[in-house]
């Protein structure tokens, strides 16, 4: 197949299907093109699909998840040397990927990578839900609400939301859009405050002014329950003056 037959006459591409070792992957002519050189092109090049409209490659299928994220990202999601990768299901040493990267013929410096390991992906997931917390609490504070209770669950995905004046009615409007926040979460933000309970906390203290929480792990009912509290009253005197209201007279 040559490169002038990846054009499809629909949507300017084609899918390709691979089989690694057993493992199978599909992917975009395109994505493959951004290597024009490497072994897979030459190889799509000189070989024929099977009958299942597949090309096989005797190479390890697990590894392959990695090549083929740097084809897609230009990255290579690693845990640290000798650790288990959650992605792929097996050990993945700088070696293994080094001797991958070789034979598919992709120009990269394992050396020199930047490793975005699965440390970082979970630190980026972390600022995340810090931020989220933050707009939770402002949300909160705006609504002239003084305490919202989340619960989230360790083996459920859907938290729940209640506050103080409001209740858990889902139609609340505040109820609403505090669980639009944190749904994306799910159960990993119960797994983030057990895990970081104090620095969280220290965090948020120092982020948003007025805020305290109460915080109950339940490990029987596998539940974490907090309570965002606002500490600090209203400045009425404060809001007029930053407002249309400033200087009317009554």
């Amino acid at each position: 197949m040559n490169h002038e037959n990846y054009a499809d006459e629909d949507d300017g591409d084609i899918r390709i299907s691979l089989n690694v070792g057993g493992v199978k992957y599909e992917t975009c002519a395109s994505t493959l093109l951004k290597y024009p050189d490497s072994y897979l092109m030459k190889f799509l090049e000189e070989k024929d699909p099977d009958d299942n409209d597949e090309y096989f490659i005797d190479r390890d299928g697990n590894l392959f998840w990695h090549v083929l994220e740097f084809y897609r990202n230009g990255t290579i999601v690693f845990q640290d040397l000798d650790k288990m990768c959650v992605n792929c299901g097996r050990i993945a040493t700088r070696e293994l990927l080094k001797e991958e990267f070789d034979f598919y013929e992709i120009p990269f410096n394992m050396a020199e990578a930047d490793i975005y390991t699965i440390e970082k992906v979970i630190a980026a997931k972390l600022d995340d839900f810090m931020c989220c917390l933050k707009e939770v609490f402002t949300k909160m504070v705006v609504n002239f609400e003084k305490q919202v209770q989340i619960t989230f669950f360790v083996r459920k995905m859907n938290p729940v939301v209640s506050t103080l004046t409001m209740s858990d009615h889902p139609n609340s409007y505040l109820v609403r859009t505090i669980l639009n926040l944190v749904f994306p979460f799910g159960s990993i933000a119960a797994k983030f405050i057990e895990s970081f309970e104090f620095e969280i906390y220290a965090y948020l203290k120092s982020e948003c002014h007025g805020f305290e929480w109460t915080l109950k792990i339940d490990k029987v009912e596998e539940t974490v329950i907090l309570t965002l509290k606002d500490e600090e009253d209203i400045n009425r005197t404060e809001i007029m003056e930053k407002s249309c209201l400033q200087g009317v007279e009554i």
